[in-house]
């Protein structure tokens, strides 16, 4: 008799107990890297400026499965800090590979010293097509074979965190917040770690408002993971049919693995 068989007659006889799922049914695994900057990052805060530029990956698996998975920005947008799917471009050419939006944002400072007001409207992949070269001259290209690569070994590092972890709680999002002179701020459950640590500190913290003033910190412990009722809801993944949603690892489904098909 094979020894899983042995093990499953086990628990029907009450000598042994099976180990309960790590995630509730139905709920989805996410995954974020964000990278830091170590010379002022704390195990689990990130004590940001304006000038808040970083890039990192994001990853969405369901059933064993990844179905979503793409790169991320963070910096600060009209006052706010902002966490949001982008992709990398690559040169050609020469090379040289950098964010997308950095470069679209190159590319509308170009069309600005030729005198045109860039449309607000115009998808990025046609501002780099129109405005945006490389230092080299060359045209900018999204970097396909760079992004299935990496977010793959990305998605194999998150499954093994996965098995490894004896149980997986709900996804804390990044998240910032604005650092108060003395105790106190109202925050969420979720983050009363958080206003304790501030809190003995001397310090307070209380939710990042609009072009709030002061210190700002963000969470972002550099890999972590947990589980969602919906993952496009955490804002990380393109919005489904979106303008300009280019998803290499779009939602499949293989009737082969359901039981009974």
């Amino acid at each position: 008799m094979s020894e899983l068989m042995n093990e499953a007659l086990a628990a029907l006889n009450g000598k042994i107990e099976l180990s309960p799922a790590k995630i509730p049914a139905g709920k989805s695994i996410i995954a974020v890297k964000l990278d830091r900057d170590a010379s002022r990052s704390g195990q689990r805060m990130t004590a940001v400026g304006r000038d808040w530029l970083v890039s990192g990956m994001a990853v969405a698996i369901c059933g064993g499965h990844v179905v979503e998975s793409n790169y991320v920005f963070g910096r600060f947008t009209n006052g706010m800090p902002k966490v949001s799917a982008c992709h990398f471009v690559v040169c050609p050419k020469c090379g040289r590979r950098t964010l997308e939006p950095l470069a679209v944002w190159e590319a509308k400072d170009t069309a600005r010293k030729a005198g045109v007001e860039v449309d607000r409207g115009m998808p990025a992949i046609r501002i780099l097509e129109k405005y945006g070269s490389c230092p080299c001259g060359a045209k900018w290209q999204i970097d396909l074979a760079g992004e299935k690569k990496e977010l793959g070994a990305f998605a194999d590092e998150t499954l093994k965190a996965v098995e490894s972890m004896p149980e997986i709680t709900a996804f804390l999002p990044p998240a910032a917040f604005s650092v108060l002179p003395e105790p106190g701020g109202e925050v969420g459950a979720e983050w009363t770690w958080l206003k304790e640590a501030m809190a003995a500190s001397g310090r307070g913290v209380a939710p990042f408002q609009k072009d709030a003033k002061g210190d700002v910190i963000v969470y972002n412990p550099g890999f972590w993971l947990g589980y969602v009722d919906d993952v496009h809801s955490t804002g990380l993944f393109w919005v489904e049919g979106g303008r300009g949603r280019r998803n290499l690892t779009p939602p499949s489904f293989n009737p082969g693995e359901v039981n009974g098909l």
